[in-house]
């Protein structure tokens, strides 16, 4: 049986292959060639901030972005501006300690859940410190916890920032985003022995998902 104008027809064209191909990318392993920041990495992060942000208080407010994003396992959506923004009555100071509350995110399924986190003070780089300092700086104004001139951070310049960043701390910005802080707090956690339970529960992920964000030193 010949085709119709003896045309040959694109396979990639076909419905199963393209629901096939559909299937395969979501199915990739999430994260797989971006890199972890581990909390090494981190730390040279906050000591170039100063050459790579020139007003005091963006640097105050990365500060804290970025030690929040790692120790709290964030979300980029959850610091930047998404409907899953974290407002700045999402945490609050109980002593040592800062309470996140989440109303909405990922997988949520409409279910809130609260976090805590525990004072490093012992380390010049604790994330409640740079939080308080921060939250000092930017006032009780209700809005998102994260903002410039009213705004909240957007994505695409949290990213920006944090490849300039990179390159001042002489780290080649290729194959990090925005979901390293993630990738690497989860890494990081392993590698210091916390249990898979720990780490589920950490990142709010509702099933060994988290796996896959572990990077082996040969990763």
């Amino acid at each position: 049986m010949t085709r119709k104008n003896n045309k040959q027809t694109d396979p990639s064209e076909s419905f199963l292959v393209k629901k096939t191909l559909v299937a395969v990318r979501k199915t990739r392993l999430p994260g797989a060639k971006r890199l972890p920041i581990t909390d090494d990495i981190l730390h040279r992060l906050l000591s170039s901030l100063h050459r790579a942000v020139g007003s005091s208080y963006q640097r105050c407010m990365y500060r804290s972005m970025f030690l929040l994003a790692f120790h709290a396992f964030l979300r980029v959506g959850e610091i930047t501006h998404s409907v899953h923004n974290l407002q700045v009555n999402s945490v609050r100071f109980l002593g040592s300690r800062v309470q996140i509350m989440f109303q909405s995110f990922k997988h949520s399924e409409g279910q809130a859940e609260t976090r805590f986190i525990n004072s490093n003070s012992r380390q010049p780089d604790c994330p409640i410190q740079a939080l308080k300092d921060y939250i000092a700086v930017r006032g009780n104004t209700p809005g998102p916890l994260y903002t410039v001139h009213g705004s909240a951070v957007t994505r695409r310049t949290f990213v920006q920032v944090l490849k300039d960043t990179l390159t001042h701390a002489g780290i080649p910005s290729h194959g990090f985003n925005s979901h390293s802080f993630r990738i690497g707090a989860a890494t990081t956690y392993a590698k210091n022995g916390a249990s898979d339970a720990q780490i589920r529960f950490l990142g709010r992920w509702k099933s060994d998902a988290f796996k896959v964000y572990i990077r082996s030193p040969q990763s």
